[in-house]
């Protein structure tokens, strides 16, 4: 086996190891109540109106959402 290859498997099994270790199902999403969900507070009131209302014209015309 060369290097390389086994780089390469070193690189597989850690991100195996951590996959493992940290699964997508473990971490908490919190509950999705509006078109703008500003959990930490930092967007101003008026600007969060106005991304809300963009995102729901685009919706209307579309029918897509948008998820960051």
């Amino acid at each position: 086996m060369t290097a390389r290859a086994t780089r390469r498997r070193l690189a597989a099994l850690a991100v195996l190891s951590f996959v493992w270790a940290f699964p997508a199902w473990a971490l908490e999403v919190p509950f999705l109540s509006g078109r703008v969900n500003d959990l930490a507070g930092m967007v101003p009131a008026e600007v969060a109106a106005r991304i809300d209302s963009k995102l729901a014209a685009y919706e209307a015309k579309t029918g897509a959402q948008v998820v960051p």
